[in-house]
């Protein structure tokens, strides 16, 4: 069975099962790299690391430290990925309502100008 045929995913067993090593290859330079796991991932690997109860003492306070650290900075990059969608997209929001309110300002500048003259 072709790997690239469209029914390989439906196939059990170890014969035909897909490689999920996540790697890259540029089309250029035709050089594979290895792209690390992400946070989810590591997250995830570690929570199961300690409920096994397969560590020492030691291992397993230097896993919960990792945990933490983990944790941590998925909670930091979520925020500023929010952060940065919607500063995005109330963005034109602001640019408008603040060209708005310059326009009305100046025209209430002319008028108090003209009226003020006018006395």
């Amino acid at each position: 069975m072709d790997p690239k045929s469209r029914n390989f995913r439906y196939f059990k067993g170890n014969k035909h099962k897909q490689n999920n090593n996540k790697q890259t290859t540029n089309k250029k330079s035709n050089k594979t790299k290895i792209r690390s796991k992400s946070l989810k991932k590591q997250i995830h690997d570690t929570q199961r690391l300690l409920f096994k109860n397969i560590l020492c003492e030691d291992g397993v306070k230097a896993q919960q430290e990792k945990l933490a650290k983990l944790k941590q900075s998925f909670y930091e990059t979520k925020r500023t990925k929010t952060y940065n969608k919607k500063l995005a997209k109330y963005k034109g929001v602001k640019f408008f309502d603040k060209s708005k309110i310059l326009k009305r300002l100046t025209s209430l500048d002319k008028l108090l100008t003209t009226t003020d003259s006018g006395e």
